[in-house]
C-alpha cells in the first residue's frame, strides 16, 4: 500500500521505464560535465589568453577584453546549438541528437587545448557551447 496511492494511481516515478531512467542519468551526467567545463574555463582562461596574446599584448585589460569575447562566443553557441539541434532532434531523434551533441562538445573542448590564437579559442568555445546547448 506504500507504493500505490489510495486512489489506485501510480506515483510519478512508477510509470518510468528503465530506459527512461537511463536516458535521464546520461543527460544528467552530460550536463554535470558541461557545467564543470563552463566553470573550469574561468580558471584557465587568464593564463591561456596570456600565452595566446603574447607577453607584449597580454595586459590585464586585454586579457579581460578577449576573455569576455571568448565567454560571449561560448554563450552564443549555447543558444544557437539549442535552437539548431533542437530542430535536428525532431528529424534524427532525441537519442541520436544527444549523442551528436556530446561528440561535438567533447571534440571542440579538446581542440581548445591546441588553439593557436584567441579567436580560434573563441571559435572552439562557440562550437563547444553549441554542443552544450544541444544537450
Amino acid at each position: 500500500m506504500d507504493n500505490i496511492e489510495v486512489s489506485g494511481k501510480l506515483r510519478w516515478y512508477q510509470g518510468i521505464s528503465r530506459m527512461q531512467w537511463t536516458v535521464l542519468w546520461v543527460s544528467y551526467v552530460g550536463w554535470l560535465l558541461d557545467a564543470m567545463d563552463a566553470n573550469l574555463i574561468f580558471v584557465v582562461l587568464s593564463p591561456a589568453l596570456t600565452d595566446l596574446l603574447g607577453a607584449a599584448t597580454a595586459t590585464r585589460a586585454n586579457v579581460g577584453f578577449y576573455g569576455g569575447l571568448v565567454v560571449a562566443a561560448q554563450l552564443i553557441g549555447w543558444g544557437v546549438g539549442g535552437i539548431a539541434l533542437g530542430v535536428v532532434g525532431d528529424y534524427l531523434g532525441r537519442a541520436r541528437t544527444l549523442a551528436l551533441s556530446i561528440i561535438v562538445y567533447s571534440v571542440f573542448t579538446a581542440l581548445c587545448a591546441v588553439a593557436p590564437n584567441w579567436w580560434t579559442l573563441a571559435l572552439f568555445r562557440f562550437f563547444a557551447g553549441w554542443g552544450v546547448g544541444a544537450e
